[in-house]
């Protein structure tokens, strides 16, 4: 169990790494850019894991921009 963690996590962070280096705000965009990397990487895991780590990851990204811009983030 404590490896299917790491690895969503592995996910998340590299979805959340891609948004902030691109810029991107869209989901689809998201999934474009990183669906088939992550795909051939983890072959052995549901799809929607990959799904959902992108949804989370763009989460993450949009609340820190959204704070950022009311300057609650230092």
């Amino acid at each position: 169990m404590e490896e299917l963690f790491t690895t969503y996590e592995d996910m998340v962070r590299e979805c959340l790494n891609k948004a902030i280096a691109m810029s991107i705000t869209s989901r689809k965009k998201l999934h474009e850019a990183v669906y088939k990397e992550l795909r051939v990487r983890y072959p052995t895991y549901p799809s929607h894991y990959i799904y959902t780590g992108i949804t989370q990851a763009l989460g993450v990204f949009k609340s820190f921009r959204r704070l950022s811009r009311k300057c609650l983030v230092a």
